[in-house]
């Protein structure tokens, strides 16, 4: 089972002063979202007061085609608006690397992505289920 929770908040530079490309850049990132929309995904992309936001969630049985493209997307995001910002809650009970009991965060800020460990939830067995 693979499960994941995230939000993003988009914007073009760090300090909020250009952000004149920031439609041209919505506009390839709804493209991005529109292509990979599924029933196993839920994606939401607007705009609000100002600022564009990325909410998306999802649960499949096993990892597959769905999870490489969100991961996908957020590399997309990363490379083409450097001020953006917001976490991806991961978890992948197949996992082959020893964190199959736990959450991975994937954090992006200043267009760097970096996996974090997660000490809110997990290890999930006993944090969260028996």
């Amino acid at each position: 089972m693979v499960e994941y929770h995230g939000w993003f908040s988009v914007n073009q530079s760090t300090n909020g002063n250009n952000e004149d490309n920031i439609t041209s850049i919505a506009d390839e990132i709804k493209k991005a979202v529109a292509e990979i929309a599924s029933e196993n995904v839920i994606l939401i992309f607007k705009p609000i007061n100002g600022t564009y936001f990325l909410h998306l969630a999802g649960h499949t049985n096993h990892r597959s085609e769905d999870i490489e493209e969100v991961l996908s997307l957020i590399n997309l995001i990363s490379a083409i608006a450097k001020g953006s910002y917001g976490t991806l809650y991961l978890r992948d009970d197949e996992n082959s690397n020893g964190k199959n009991n736990e959450f991975v965060i994937y954090k992006l800020a200043k267009g760097e992505i970096t996996i974090e460990k997660d000490q809110l939830l997990s290890p999930c067995n006993p944090t969260i289920e028996d």
